[in-house]
């Protein structure tokens, strides 16, 4: 059993493949004197282990959102936050990039482009302009610049 976790397989993998609980593997372990991952040693292992969250979260990285993400690898935007999440990858705040999306405004968007970008509504994102005071042109009015 031990081979198997040392290859890389999780305390719950090993429990699975012997038909014994996670726990129950863990306190043989420590019976026999072998040491245990830590949960974050674990967390490690299984994000390098699966290449499609870290593919997924490579592109996360760039500046891709969770909505944009999500479709390219037949998930959808939750269910990519619940694996970078159980990977132990960090999201970024959950604040809008309001500046962001007033340049991208600013250089012709309109506000439903900007908020296709951005996986919010045209009329979200004239909500975030509005409350951090920024100007906007009338619905669907392309801008110079």
């Amino acid at each position: 059993m031990h081979a198997v976790y040392q290859d890389g397989a999780t305390l719950e993998e090993v429990g699975k493949r012997y038909g014994i609980t996670r726990e129950r593997v863990r306190q043989l372990f420590k019976k026999a004197g072998l040491k245990t991952r830590s949960r974050q040693e674990t967390l490690e292992l299984k994000r390098r282990r699966d290449p499609t969250v870290a593919e997924m979260y490579a592109l996360y990285e760039q500046g891709a959102t969770l909505k944009e993400v999500g479709p390219q690898f037949g998930r959808s935007a939750e269910r990519v936050g619940e694996l970078f999440e159980k990977a132990g990858l960090k999201r970024r705040s959950r604040e809008r990039p309001v500046q962001e999306m007033h340049t991208l405004y600013k250089d012709g968007a309109t506000l439903d482009e900007v908020g296709e970008r951005f996986g919010i509504s045209g009329s979200q994102v004239c909500h975030l302009f509005k409350k951090a005071g920024l100007e906007t042109r009338g619905r669907g009015e392309r801008g110079g610049g």
